[in-house]
């Protein structure tokens, strides 16, 4: 039996206020309210980054938690393996983030330092903290890097980091699955993060809220790059 696949839709980078109208014309009220309220809740200011994961279901699993956990952005880098993420792996999760994939582990650090981000690896290293003890503010701008589940974080990684945390462990077990150990880094990150502004607000500017609410909409509407063609072509 042939495996059905579903097409995911790539949206428009912006949308005009008719275009908008009429998506919004297609949800319910409720639906374009839950939009708005995960919308204003999200983080932009903690990032995780995949070092080179090899298993899509760790990255499927990370992706559901970092959507879960309001946090926005995901950097991949694909220096030694490509991204290979598939809606049932993430759950559908994968469309309500923004997902930055670099080459080289050089190119996403830049990318990160132009946008003041502290990178912090979690990995084992002599000069790592327990992860409980990194303090975070209100204007700290976090992001945890992760690595395959072979090697662990690269060593170009760790050199260029700014921090490095683990996780306490209290049995004989000696390490967490990576998805598992993201999970625990991130909530501790976002929970802080959280504390130190309000519990419900989000830390997206205006301009970027606005840009991911265009795209949600287009996400949120079944067969919406189909719909919009024809609203095009009516008007032309």
């Amino acid at each position: 039996m042939r495996r059905k696949t579903i097409k995911k839709i790539i949206p428009r980078s912006t949308l005009s206020p008719e275009q908008q109208r009429f998506l919004e014309s297609l949800l319910s009220k409720q639906r374009i309210d839950t939009l708005h309220r995960i919308l204003d809740a999200r983080l932009g200011d903690i990032a995780v980054v995949l070092d080179n994961l090899f298993d899509p279901h760790n990255m499927g699993a990370i992706v559901r938690t970092v959507e879960a956990l309001g946090i926005q952005d995901i950097h991949v880098i694909e220096q030694d393996t490509q991204l290979d993420l598939s809606s049932k792996v993430t759950k559908y999760s994968d469309k309500w983030v923004s997902i930055h994939k670099h080459k080289s582990i050089l190119e996403c650090v830049e990318q990160l330092r132009t946008e003041k981000f502290l990178i912090v690896v979690a990995q084992m290293t002599g000069e790592a903290i327990p992860v409980h003890d990194f303090s975070v503010s209100k204007d700290s701008r976090i992001a945890v890097v992760v690595g395959n589940e072979h090697a662990g974080v690269s060593e170009e990684f760790t050199k260029l980091a700014d921090s490095h945390v683990i996780i306490p462990m209290h049995g004989f077990t000696e390490s967490f699955n990576v998805s598992v150990a993201t999970a625990l880094v991130l909530n501790h990150f976002a929970k802080e993060k959280r504390a130190a502004i309000r519990p419900e607000t989000g830390t997206l500017n205006e301009n970027r809220k606005k840009d991911l609410y265009g795209q949600w909409l287009q996400k949120a509407v079944k067969k919406s790059d189909l719909l919009l063609d024809a609203l095009d072509n009516q008007r032309d």
